[in-house]
């Protein structure tokens, strides 16, 4: 199964670019994972934390995310 990924973070390499001045921000702080069948998944690659729907999430694992979730980076973003 295919699957596209999309990076978060402060890196100028990142597809979804966070601004610098933004520090609390990782530079590599989540990855977005989308697979053909439409099934999300995000990753928290950070030292702050990602959150979904204001749950912290386990860094370096896949969890399960729908269109309609919030996530926030580092608690604040």
């Amino acid at each position: 199964m295919a699957m596209q990924n999309y990076t978060i973070g402060r890196n100028n390499d990142c597809h979804i670019r966070v601004p610098e001045h933004l520090d609390r921000i990782s530079r590599d702080h989540a990855t977005l994972k989308v697979m053909d069948n439409g099934k999300m998944f995000v990753v928290d690659n950070s030292m702050n934390g990602t959150y979904v729907n204001g749950i912290k999430i386990t860094p370096h694992v896949d969890y399960p995310v729908k269109r309609n979730d919030n996530s926030s980076f580092a608690n604040d973003y």
